[in-house]
């Protein structure tokens, strides 16, 4: 299916998106609220970006992390 495989036909720099980059409007000495939302609103918008290029994949880690976890409280008895 091709997980493991990756193809370098384009620029790394040409497929950067609004969401890989901090926003200019956020000077480098700003305040510590304002570094926090840029970032956070990156972050947000490339998990976005990640959960509709690949919906299932995503819903697949999540069922397999609610395992791990399950699994660990139940080692510890707390289920």
């Amino acid at each position: 299916m091709g997980f493991f495989s990756r193809s370098t036909t384009t620029e790394p720099y040409s497929t950067l998106g609004k969401s890989d980059t901090l926003p200019a409007n956020v000077p480098p000495g700003g305040s510590l609220r304002e570094r926090l939302s840029a970032g956070g609103s990156a972050i947000a918008g490339r998990a976005t970006d990640i959960y509709k290029q690949n919906p299932k994949l995503v819903g697949g880690l999540a069922v397999l992390a609610g395992a791990a976890i399950l699994a660990g409280m139940k080692k510890r008895g707390r289920i």
